[in-house]
């Protein structure tokens, strides 16, 4: 079997998500009210429980009120439903209760909807013209950036780069990645394949704003996508190769590309090439071959890559390519 080898490439990466959250600073004396959602997205539906160790609130007569008007009232109304306001809005909720015996204990709790972004984008791999996300696979980079909408009291948006961040990895707490305006973090994923959980927990200097979004990333693994590059049209890069393709022609070049590979250092790509699990000859660290079919003779030549990032060991992928030929002339 004759072959032939030609040249190389590689690839590049981006990419995004986002969601929505918001704040509710709380101030109490003598009850405690909890709030459901904790975090409730603007114009979302708030839940409100008022609790209390002095008084029988079973037995006391509650009143609800919003932002200074009367809402709800009732012997035992311990629980209070109501719709956030809008983005940058502040809304007052007090719950007054009073015993059977005339004592009284008040609670109140400020609601002020906030929005989180929270955004990521992986250093990976990825094909020119590819139109999906670059995907975070174990031992890359990926970074994320937070963006709050804040607004101050009097509806005024907050600068993001003025307020507090605290990073979150995996439970443990990014002390020298957190601080003033530090709204980007960065990290490496693990050697183990598993997801990454990130929060970000946003407050103002005060104190008086505070608000945390969280999301899971999971880890991919490296994949390598075989096209058929054709001597008129180029790299066929709506076609991917898999499985077993018919050689119809006398010779053919393939293509390697690298899918979610480390970005980190582009040189540290090793490329290694097989025919029926024997090296070819000066094929390695070539991302393409040439295969010329075989003069007379009919069969099927199975053709792997295994492609390793030299810098960190367990990044790597592999994949084949099973070639049908028929007899014909050859070269």
């Amino acid at each position: 079997m004759k072959y032939v080898l030609l040249t190389l490439f590689v690839v590049l990466g981006a990419c995004i998500f986002s969601p929505v959250q918001a704040q509710i600073p709380t101030a109490l004396d003598g009850l405690t009210i909890s709030v459901t959602p904790e975090n409730p997205a603007p114009e979302g539906t708030v839940s409100f429980s008022a609790t209390s160790v002095r008084i029988d609130l079973n037995r006391a007569d509650i009143y609800w009120y919003v932002n200074g008007t009367l809402s709800k009232k009732g012997r035992g109304e311990k629980q209070f439903t109501m719709t956030a306001g809008k983005i940058g809005s502040t809304t007052r909720v007090r719950a007054v209760a009073t015993s059977t015996g005339g004592e009284q204990v008040e609670a109140t709790i400020v609601v002020r909807p906030v929005i989180i972004d929270l955004l990521w984008q992986a250093d990976s791999y990825v094909p020119p013209f590819y139109k999906g996300k670059e995907l975070f696979s174990f031992q890359s980079e990926i970074h994320f950036i937070a963006l709050p909408q804040f607004t101050a009291s009097g509806g005024t948006p907050i600068n993001p780069s003025g307020l507090v961040y605290k990073w979150t990895k995996d439970g443990t707490v990014q002390g020298s990645l957190s601080g003033y305006g530090k709204q980007k973090f960065t990290t490496v994923g693990s050697v183990i394949s598993r997801p990454i959980r990130i929060e970000v927990e946003v407050s103002t200097l005060d104190g008086t704003i505070t608000s945390k979004k969280s999301l899971v990333v999971d880890a991919s693994s490296p994949e390598i996508i075989f096209y058929e590059n054709n001597p008129l049209l180029g790299v066929r890069f709506e076609r991917a190769l898999s499985g077993d393709i018919n050689l119809a022609g006398d010779e053919i070049k393939i293509n390697a590309y690298p899918y979610f590979f480390s970005t980190a250092k582009k040189n540290d790509m090793r490329y290694n090439w097989s025919m029926n699990n024997t090296k070819i000859p000066n094929s390695q660290n070539k991302s393409d071959i040439t295969l010329r079919k075989p003069a007379q003779t009919s069969g099927k030549s199975l053709v792997s890559l295994k492609i390793e990032n030299s810098e960190r060991l367990l990044q790597f992928a592999q994949n084949s390519l099973g070639v049908l030929f028929t007899s014909g002339t050859g070269n």
